[in-house]
């Protein structure tokens, strides 16, 4: 029930060092999230790769109810949920966005997330 767009702009000949399990827990983590609090009727999430120079950027789009900007600063650290009240249903333990981060951390790279209207694209840059 959920679109689910894939794009791969990357020179099939860039290789990069990287451990696959741990950037599969990242990538599932984010995308975890995207399906546990999507609540519109034509749900899309999107995966693009793009070089960024010395870098690959994996970039998650969602189209889902977002997060508050007043929470955004905060969803990197270990056990915090946004919008307590409502995610205390969804279950979860407040700790997958902050692995996702220590693994980014741990391979020389960075994790970020930007809120466009209901859209939210979380960056993560190895």
């Amino acid at each position: 029930g959920i679109h689910f767009s894939y794009q791969n702009s990357i020179d099939p000949e860039v290789e990069m060092i990287a451990d696959p399990e741990q950037l599969r827990k990242v990538i599932s983590n984010i995308m975890s999230n995207s399906v546990k609090y999507m609540d519109k009727e034509d749900k899309e999430i999107s995966l693009t790769l793009e070089d960024a120079g010395d870098f690959i950027q994996v970039n998650l789009r969602d189209n889902g109810k977002g997060i508050s900007r007043t929470d955004l600063p905060y969803i990197f650290q270990r056990f915090f949920r946004a919008d307590s009240s409502r995610n205390s249903m969804k279950g979860g333990s407040g700790i997958g966005l902050s692995i996702a981060k220590a693994t980014a951390d741990a391979h020389g790279g960075k994790i970020s997330a930007k809120q466009t209207g209901n859209t939210i694209t979380f960056h993560v840059t190895l």
